[in-house]
């Protein structure tokens, strides 16, 4: 499989105003799901052709939490 790169920017200020540590979560169809800490506000993320062409969502979580990335959990008040 060649290898292909996936582009991300963040807002900048927005970015560095954040004091907790990102990861964008990218969910494969039929594997698990990959996930890269963001540690700057513009990078690039490598990924094997084959996974490029199946991603279903990707999503930017807290790192660590992020098994609970795009989820609704309810909560009591």
């Amino acid at each position: 499989f060649t290898e292909k790169i996936i582009d991300y920017r963040l807002n900048n200020s927005s970015f560095n105003t954040l004091k907790v540590p990102l990861c964008l979560r990218i969910d494969i169809y039929n594997h698990s799901n990959l996930c890269e800490r963001i540690v700057t506000s513009s990078g690039r993320i490598r990924l094997n052709e084959q996974y490029l062409l199946n991603i279903v969502n990707v999503s930017i979580c807290l790192d660590q939490y992020e098994d609970y990335c795009g989820q609704t959990r309810s909560v009591e008040i």
